[in-house]
């Protein structure tokens, strides 16, 4: 069976965070997971109009909402497609700066995946 995963992106230490961008179709679909796995929030964004258009639902007391509605943006930005993220980040007991530490990776990462997706449609129309 073909890999399906066409960007796997990783913070490294200490958070170990994992981007990951499977196609489905001309679709997109990111998954960001560290820590304890699991679906904390899912975001769509499309592109309509020269423009993206995105919402988001979290699982109740989750907050990853912030950060798949960024890179649902970021990257259907990028590809012009349409993307689906989902989140799923949990670490016990973090203090204020390591959440905002990885808060930044986590939006390294999605800078880092937005690049290449836009190079790749980039070259696709050269």
């Amino acid at each position: 069976m073909r890999d399906l995963i066409e960007i796997r992106l990783t913070s490294g230490p200490p958070w170990d965070l994992e981007l990951l961008i499977e196609r489905i179709g001309s679709d997109y679909l990111c998954r960001i997971l560290g820590g304890d796995r699991h679906i904390g929030a899912l975001s769509l964004s499309q592109w309509v109009a020269d423009r993206t258009e995105t919402g988001g639902l979290a699982v109740h007391g989750h907050k990853e909402l912030s950060i798949t509605e960024h890179a649902a943006s970021q990257l259907c930005q990028s590809s012009r497609r349409n993307v689906i993220c989902l989140a799923g980040i949990h670490f016990e007991s973090l203090s204020k700066a390591q959440i905002d530490e990885i808060l930044a990776s986590a939006h390294a990462l999605i800078k880092e995946a937005s690049r290449s997706l836009e190079h790749r449609r980039l070259a696709d129309h050269s």
